[in-house]
């Protein structure tokens, strides 16, 4: 399950990014909506079972107060988005999006403390950090939001760029003033 929960997360942070970096049609938009909400209640219902398994479920929302009170807010926000409260939608939705960014941020931390990853040498650890830096900032690099209006990008001047940010060499193909 705690590998269920990682890779939900990720997926929703990439949906995230996607949203937030690309332009979509409305289609697109529904099917992103759609996501996030089934996140969302598969998140809630999975604490909620949390809850009602436990022992003692007093003592169980005593200790995790603060993941019932993210997806309590989650969920009011999402209700009143679909029953079209009064006031802005794009901040309401954006709302959203940063609560359901820190429920996938707390989920994948939870995941990565109980998995077995962290018993892999400590080299092994090193490079993949830095493997993970150079792809995540690359890919952020690419997003069409990152560049210039006038400036045309591929995907490995961006990687190129990540791997001189990363290893502090500053190398670089593009002015990024101008590029980027």
């Amino acid at each position: 399950l705690n590998i269920i929960n990682f890779w939900v997360a990720v997926l929703t942070v990439a949906s995230l990014v996607w949203y937030h970096g690309y332009a979509h049609s409305l289609e697109q938009q529904e099917v992103h909506v759609a996501w996030l909400v089934l996140v969302l209640c598969y998140f809630v219902f999975q604490f909620i079972y949390r809850v009602v398994t436990d022992n003692v479920p007093l003592r169980f929302l005593q200790r995790n107060w603060l993941e019932g009170a993210i997806y309590l807010i989650a969920v009011v926000l999402l209700v009143r988005i679909n029953l079209g409260s009064t006031g802005s939608e794009d901040l309401q939705r954006l709302a959203v999006h940063l609560v359901l960014l820190l429920i996938s941020g707390v989920e994948m931390i939870a995941a990565t403390t109980r998995s077995t990853i962290w018993k892999l040498p400590i080299p092994v650890l090193l490079i993949s950090s830095y493997v993970i830096l150079i792809l995540v900032g690359s890919v952020l690099l690419h997003l069409p939001v990152m560049l210039n209006d006038h400036a045309a990008s591929s995907y490995f001047q961006a990687l190129f760029a990540a791997v001189s940010a990363s290893c502090v060499t500053g190398l670089v193909t593009v002015n990024i003033a101008d590029h980027y």
